[in-house]
């Protein structure tokens, strides 16, 4: 059951890392369509509810990886609803898993021969 579970985590999370890399340093606006996953909210104007479409399986897991990485301080958002994040971006304990820092934040970048 764990290999499943961290198998469909590692896939949304590959993309999500992938997407906000090609951004950095830039926030942005992070769904599960962006990152190329079935998204049903496009064809509705809400969520569950009356006259509303309700999540996908796609968008609830990628709701619950994207918090749990932000939970953990890989990411930052400013502002989220079911499945779209805002503010979007990287942080340097997200870098640091995905490509490592940019030398200007580190000390041998600024020191001198």
């Amino acid at each position: 059951m764990a290999d499943i579970s961290f198998a469909e985590f590692d896939h949304v999370t590959g993309k999500v890392f992938h997407h906000l890399l090609a951004s950095f340093p830039v926030p942005v606006t992070l769904n599960a369509h962006s990152v190329g996953l079935q998204a049903t909210y496009e064809a509705a104007s809400g969520w569950d509810g009356s006259g509303h479409v309700p999540a996908s399986p796609d968008e609830i897991h990628f709701d619950s990886c994207v918090h749990w990485l932000a939970g953990e301080g890989y990411i930052r958002t400013s502002s989220s609803t079911i499945a779209s994040f805002e503010g979007t971006v990287l942080t340097l304990r997200g870098l640091n898993v995905v490509s490592g820092v940019p030398s200007s934040l580190t000390a041998e970048h600024y020191r001198k021969d």
